[in-house]
């Protein structure tokens, strides 16, 4: 079933409410609270998937346009969000903000393999070292086993890739 939920609609509560429950703890649903504010503030569409009880939420700015972000929710209550950072090159100045386990995950991102599979690779410098990381959002940013204090941290990543996008 695939549902598609934009600003307005009466059972996006609902939905997401369900989504919520498939989380083992109050840190992870109000992470996933806070991205789903964050994009529907922005203007984005969120799609939610449910095969069983596993969920997939996807948001994109429009439904023409690739994915911004995806949020996978399996029946054991682990996920992992998948980022496509296609700006990071804008600001890079800023990961050293970032928590160790964000900063982590986000420079052990799957490297370009030339799949041929996406248009551009992500290239991005950090520390005195080239990245160039896989643009297929399944692959390339994929954070998981977030704690409390990546929160905060995993947040400032994705304003970071908005702000790109809106132009601010």
């Amino acid at each position: 079933m695939i549902v598609e939920i934009s600003k307005g609609e009466n059972s996006k509560e609902d939905m997401l409410g369900y989504v919520l429950t498939l989380l083992p703890n109050d840190t992870d649903k109000k992470l996933v609270q806070a991205i789903c504010k964050k994009f529907e503030d922005a203007g984005y569409y969120i799609k939610i998937k449910f095969n069983g009880v596993d969920a997939k939420l996807h948001f994109r700015q429009s439904k023409s346009k690739k994915d911004l972000l995806a949020l996978d929710i399996e029946r054991d209550f682990t996920y992992k969000i998948l980022l496509r950072l296609q700006n990071i090159s804008e600001y890079t100045d800023k990961l050293k903000s970032l928590s160790t386990n964000i900063l982590r995950q986000t420079l052990s991102g799957r490297e370009c393999c030339d799949c041929g599979y996406c248009e551009n690779s992500v290239r991005f410098s950090f520390d005195g070292t080239d990245y160039r990381k896989c643009a297929v959002i399944c692959c390339g940013f994929v954070y998981v086993k977030l704690q409390e204090e990546d929160i905060t941290s995993l947040l400032q990543l994705i304003d970071w890739e908005l702000n790109i996008k809106r132009g601010a």
